[in-house]
């Protein structure tokens, strides 16, 4: 297993990066760096970086960057660095989590969908005159045919153009 690979596995077990260094036997820079490409590889998102450190331990990276300067001994009394605190500040925007809700939600709707699919398709059969006419409202089909209609790079199925909203309607027909 790669070092980048380990030090994914540490953070996944719980593991925050000066306790990865410490396990590894390597620098909480060395680390850090391994934790950021496994981000830039889609293996880890940033929000995984941040959730790594407890919340006791966000509360002292918090506390110890307030000032105008980085309070070092309030960290390195409590196990961390310097390193840590610059990652964790770079961490700290908005647009971080942001970004990684998105892709939380993108990935919820697609799996939702999916499930929707398969049920229909258990419950009325996998040709479009089963799932598709008997388990979609006409209302639904309706408005998915249109959506296809007007996309320039239409999708193979109207079934893509479904909606959260109309996978309600679906679930309680």
């Amino acid at each position: 297993m790669a070092r980048k690979e380990e030090a994914e596995q540490l953070l996944r077990q719980g593991l925050c990066p000066c306790e990865i260094a410490g396990r590894m036997g390597i620098s909480v820079k060395s680390v850090i760096q391994y934790l950021r490409t496994q981000v830039g590889e889609g293996a880890l998102r940033l929000s995984d970086l941040y959730f790594s450190w407890p919340p006791a331990k966000r509360e002292i990276l918090l506390k110890a960057g307030r000032g105008r300067y980085a309070d070092i001994r309030l960290l390195s009394a409590n196990g961390l660095s310097r390193d840590e605190l610059e990652l964790f500040q770079s961490l700290s925007s908005p647009r971080v989590f942001t970004g990684d809700l998105y892709e939380y939600v993108s990935a919820a709707e697609v799996a939702i969908h999916r499930l929707v699919r398969a049920r229909l398709e258990r419950e009325f059969g996998p040709d479009e005159d089963g799932w598709w006419r008997n388990g979609i409202p006409s209302h639904i089909r309706v408005k998915c045919v249109s959506r296809r209609e007007e996309d320039e790079y239409p999708c193979e199925t109207p079934y893509a153009y479904t909606t959260l909203i109309d996978l309600v309607a679906v679930i309680s027909k």
